[in-house]
């Protein structure tokens, strides 16, 4: 199958369930209070995925990838992407929370 065809099978077609967000509380686990979808995406943003990569991989567009991505930076008091990156890294590597 074509990659269009391969993407409709992963997804599925007609209606799809998007992750909703909910609270969260903060833990040593999830030390920013991140919603799973927003520490899926994050998880990918450490491998040097692009937005429209990690869209294709969670079955959603890329503006719901920017969004989801943009309140984990704020959650995770980064100012962009890479210090976001550098701050989800580090807590995955070493599993404590960096300031």
């Amino acid at each position: 199958p074509d990659g269009a065809t391969r993407q409709a099978m992963r997804c599925g077609s007609g209606s799809r369930s998007i992750d909703r967000p909910t609270m969260q509380r903060i833990t040593p686990s999830n030390p920013w209070a991140l919603t799973d979808a927003q520490a899926e995406c994050m998880d990918l943003v450490i491998q040097l995925e692009e937005n429209k990569v990690i869209a294709r991989e969670r079955c959603v567009s890329v503006r719901t990838v920017e969004q989801i991505l943009a309140l984990a930076y704020k959650k995770m008091g980064a100012r962009g992407r890479v210090q976001a990156a550098i701050k989800w890294h580090e807590w995955r590597k070493h599993g404590n929370k960096p300031e």
